[in-house]
């Protein structure tokens, strides 16, 4: 043999000793079992997957994606406690999220399918609490002040059952009815500064009955008002008569009582 094939010769035998070594090495047991996981889309999963993604998406903090599987697990659940939990679940996660409008809709759902549910008083206090974040200043619409006014009222009628949450809903509903009343003030204001004393008359005959009685803080101030109407109005008796009456009931409004009488023209509120 040639000496140049006897090298040829040796590479082979070499290269061929060492080449298995470089091959990919066999599965284990426990790998060769282990089936690829494939991944499935969002509409192709089963409930039982929504079920676990949604446990760990929670836990996670992915509360807006935990969310879209609740909602696609709950037309799919036959089990009646279980959609009671997951009612409340998503109307929580909403409202974490910032979602009131949904929110308030769902506790509200709830209330009226489980009337009977160990929740239902936090179910009611969650519906309040969506409302009372959506009221809007003084100066705008209180058509959601009412409402949560409304909410309040007929919680608070159970306040015998509904223990837990009963002291925070009262301050609610006098916090709505102070900004309420704020409002009507306001528009009484308005049209008594746009001298139309007819619709200021009006306003205040409406303030007197909706609020004297039901806000202690309402009451002199009421009185005042009908005191810058009669001040507006160039009524002497009707301002005598309301400032005997302030004299009467809140004697420490006295001073701002001569004030009036000595500058009639002048309007009482705005002294005051």
């Amino acid at each position: 043999m040639s000496k140049n094939n006897r090298v040829t010769l040796f590479f082979v035998i070499f290269f061929a000793a060492i080449l298995p070594g470089c091959r990919k090495q066999p599965q284990t047991a426990n790998e060769a079992k282990a089936p690829k996981r494939k991944h499935k889309a969002f509409r192709d999963l089963t409930y039982e997957e929504l079920k676990e993604n949604k446990n760990r998406l929670v836990k996670e903090g992915r509360k807006e994606t935990a969310i879209r599987h609740i909602e696609k697990m709950m037309p799919m659940c036959n089990d009646i406690q279980e959609l009671r939990d997951m009612t409340l679940e998503i109307a929580d996660l909403l409202f974490d999220s910032g979602d009131l409008k949904k929110a308030e809709q769902l506790y509200t759902q709830f209330t009226q399918l489980y009337p009977g549910d160990k929740n239902i008083e936090y179910a009611s206090y969650k519906a309040i609490l969506c409302s009372f974040w959506k009221t809007l200043d003084a100066q705008r619409d209180q058509t959601k002040t009412r409402h949560t006014i409304e909410l309040a009222e007929k919680f608070l009628e159970r306040s015998t059952i509904f223990t837990k949450h009963s002291p925070e809903v009262s301050k609610i509903l006098v916090n709505c009815k102070n900004k309420l009343f704020e409002s009507e003030v306001n528009i009484f204001r308005f049209y008594l500064d746009r001298g139309d004393f007819t619709s200021a008359k009006n306003r205040l005959e409406n303030i007197e009955k909706e609020f004297q009685g039901a806000l202690t803080e309402a009451e002199p101030q009421i009185i005042l008002m009908a005191c810058d109407l009669a001040t507006k109005i160039n009524d002497e008796e009707l301002l005598q008569e309301k400032t005997d009456e302030l004299k009467l009931k809140f004697p420490n409004y006295e001073e701002t009582i001569k004030i009036v009488k000595s500058e009639k023209k002048a309007t009482f509120l705005d002294k005051f």
